[in-house]
């Protein structure tokens, strides 16, 4: 064998390598978020959002945003929660307090981004006020959602992985409609890779 050959071998295994490595962390991150066992649970009987964080790849493509609230129980201990747009509104009144007395928080305790620490400080520090757990910190209350992202993407470039070796081995047509969807699927693909994996740094 030709050291052209070789080295065509090499880098075709590097390639698929790097692809089984990351496929394998992005579905054992995706699989443990959503079997996490190492969770917190609090009882919320009043909150308000503090800090919303607007999501973008180099100030230019939105991926979404983040949203910080504060949740406190019974005993006026407070929290740092990560949830979704609704969260508040869906389950406490205007004046803060629990709809329905109180909404059972759970999720895996987090460290917060080092760019977003002294913005929380700023907003989580009154007086009388108590974080057991630090400002620093939040119960990810959207994880499960999260998860199921990571599942949906790795699916989809499984798929775009298939239609290139079917391409590739002559068994898919390289023009036409299904040539078009597939160049549209393979690039929706790409695209929505970097999106997530700037938006969640797997």
């Amino acid at each position: 064998m030709s050291n052209s050959n070789n080295g065509s071998v090499i880098k075709k295994v590097l390639v698929i390598g790097i692809i089984l490595v990351f496929l394998v962390a992005v579905a054992y991150t995706s699989i443990s978020d959503i079997l996490h066992r190492d969770q917190k649970q609090i009882e919320v009987v009043w909150a308000k959002e503090v800090l919303t964080v607007r999501n973008t790849i180099m100030g230019l493509i939105p991926t979404g945003k983040d949203h910080y609230y504060v949740g406190m129980d019974s005993r006026g201990n407070c929290c740092l929660i990560r949830a979704g747009k609704g969260w508040l509104d869906s389950n406490f009144a205007a004046d803060g307090f629990a709809l329905e007395g109180s909404v059972t928080v759970t999720g895996p305790l987090r460290d917060v981004k080092n760019d977003l620490g002294r913005a929380l400080a700023d907003q989580l520090s009154p007086a009388g006020t108590s974080f057991p757990d630090g400002y620093l910190k939040y119960i990810y209350a959207g994880y499960k959602v999260e998860a199921g992202i990571k599942l949906g993407f790795l699916a989809g470039l499984l798929l775009s992985v298939l239609l290139i070796f079917l391409t590739a081995k002559g068994l898919m047509p390289q023009s036409g409609f299904v040539g078009k969807l597939r160049n549209y699927l393979i690039l929706a693909t790409i695209l929505l890779m970097l999106a997530i994996l700037y938006r969640y740094r797997f």
